[in-house]
């Protein structure tokens, strides 16, 4: 069977065709191909790595959401349900459990999806993601039972599993190049998802362009967050770079794109003015401060419990520009999120109230004597405004500040240096996740970050937390996890791996002939059942 011809060059076909004769003009309106249905995105970061194995950055995760699928996927509960899984089953005990992939998976290339693509892909992951180091640490088997079947065999039960699966780095890929490329990034990754990235088409610092997967097959259920049926209603979609916020504004009032993935604050008022635009909610942001844990004073917990005391998360947040609702309050307690599953105010009563003095004495305790701290402040990105407010709390907590500018970008290449000040280094920074990569104990990386090898910067450890977050991963019951939740919690402010400064919404804007953006609200600008 031969392949059909371009789009461009059926349309020219039927145009041509339709251009000899007055007496053909009504058949070929009845019969006009429709235009290829494409939808333009301003993003505000830029895509460098291909293989979401090997970044972390917020643009590469999104872009694995389009060209990958997942076995697990979290609902708009926070909930891991079954994607590419027909099935599951687990023994009483947690350590072992079986998996039926679905019926009529393919890859992109059009080649079926295998229990030896999965294993495969599950072995490479587990040596470099921190989720899989956990399991790894568990004394994980993965085993190729059937070409749909494959199993897990752990040493210690694990209640969490699912939720471990439907971590945002695993993306199947084929067992060919997940043998190939075991320590490398993938270069031109097959994929498993709804969409295919045009890599041919890719202009970095410009462009990426994704279209339509013809091979992918949805569940049948509706989608639901991350989960359920991914149904792909546009035909190309295009990202287009566009870091300042005056640039990707204006191109969406004059019709250049159809959505603006990151709108600032005090862009909002402008586009809610504009009758072509509508502004809706993409997930929740929770802001924090970093330290170097590894150099002094922040080494010992009493200093980081110091910058406790010195938030005022309103005062903060209204610098940056967020307003709240009528009545309402930004302010919130929990450190894995406010209206989320695991939200609890325990442990946090002592730092609802600024206090100065109590800082200073927690700082004199840890041995602070008025050594350097170097405070990287950022001149660009939603964090700016903060940092300056954050400037002058710790200059008013008596700390020997030395305040170093760069833009974000720099920022976020220096604090992988672990050496402290004295070397170099770093000591304080600001940076924020979204709501699903700090929820929970699992997804939350600085607590998920072990005394075993710590890998975010900061590279926090704390015994206690390691303990209580391991039997929350490891029960099963929802009502002893919760109980491990408080008690994780108390712990976290006697002995903070970061430091929590409330919650905000993460804003973007759409056309309003765009439809279908419902579930961004899940935090990633998810493309499958969105349509113009």
């Amino acid at each position: 069977m031969k392949n059909s011809p371009p789009l461009y060059a059926r349309l020219a076909g039927w145009a041509v065709a339709c251009a000899v004769g007055a007496a053909a003009t009504a058949v070929c309106a009845q019969n006009a191909p429709a235009p290829a249905k494409t939808l333009r995105m301003a993003i505000n970061n830029d895509l460098k790595v291909v293989d979401p194995l090997f970044s972390n950055t917020y643009v590469t995760r999104d872009y694995g959401y389009m060209a990958f699928d997942t076995l697990f996927s979290r609902d708009s509960k926070g909930e891991p349900k079954p994607q590419m899984l027909e099935r599951f089953t687990q023994s009483p005990d947690n350590k072992a459990w079986t998996f039926t992939l679905r019926p009529s998976l393919k890859f992109s290339d059009g080649s079926a999806v295998t229990s030896a693509d999965v294993v495969a892909t599950l072995q490479r992951w587990a040596k470099r993601a921190t989720m899989g180091l956990l399991l790894a640490d568990s004394g994980a088997e993965w085993k190729v039972v059937d070409d749909k079947t494959f199993s897990l065999q752990l040493k210690e039960g694990m209640g969490q599993v699912p939720l471990i699966l439907a971590a945002k780095t695993l993306f199947i890929v084929p067992e060919k190049q997940a043998k190939a490329f075991p320590d490398a990034p993938i270069p031109e990754p097959i994929g498993s998802g709804p969409f295919i990235f045009k890599r041919d088409e890719w202009i970095p610092g410009n462009r990426m362009v994704f279209v339509r997967n013809p091979n992918y097959v949805p569940r049948s259920e509706p989608a639901d967050g991350l989960a359920g049926g991914k149904r792909v209603k546009l035909d190309r979609v295009e990202w287009r770079y566009m870091p300042d916020a005056n640039t990707s504004t204006s191109a969406l009032k004059n019709g250049e794109v159809d959505i603006v993935n990151v709108v600032p604050p005090d862009y909002q008022a402008a586009l809610r003015t504009d009758a072509n635009v509508r502004l809706a909610q993409t997930g929740i942001w929770q802001p924090f401060m970093v330290a170097n844990t590894l150099a002094p004073p922040f080494n010992n917990p009493k200093a980081r419990a110091a910058l406790l005391h010195l938030v005022n998360q309103e005062e903060i947040l209204a610098g940056m520009g967020f307003t709240p609702e009528p009545g309402k309050s930004f302010y919130c307690p929990a450190v894995f999120m406010c209206g989320a599953p695991n939200e609890t105010a325990a442990g946090a009563e002592a730092f609802r109230k600024q206090d100065f003095e109590k800082a200073k004495a927690l700082l004199k305790e840890a041995g602070y004597k008025g050594e350097k701290i170097v405070f990287l402040q950022p001149t660009d990105g939603t964090q700016s405004m903060a940092a300056l407010i954050w400037i002058q709390y710790l200059k008013k907590a008596g700390l020997n500040l030395d305040v170093q500018v760069m833009d974000q970008s720099s920022v976020l290449a220096r604090v992988y240096k672990k050496e402290g000040p004295a070397q170099g280094g770093w000591s304080l920074y600001l940076t924020a996740s979204k709501n699903a990569d700090v929820d929970t104990p699992l997804t939350n990386g600085w607590v998920l970050s072990s005394c075993k090898g710590s890998v975010v910067p900061g590279w926090p450890c704390d015994a206690k937390i390691d303990e209580l977050r391991d039997a929350w991963i490891r029960e099963g019951d929802a009502a002893k996890r919760k109980q491990l939740v408080d008690n994780l919690q108390r712990r976290f402010y006697e002995a903070p791996p970061y430091i929590p400064y409330g919650q905000y919404p993460a804003t973007f804007a759409a056309r309003k002939d765009v439809k279908g953006t419902e579930l961004f609200g899940m935090g990633i600008p998810i493309m499958w059942n969105v349509e113009k």
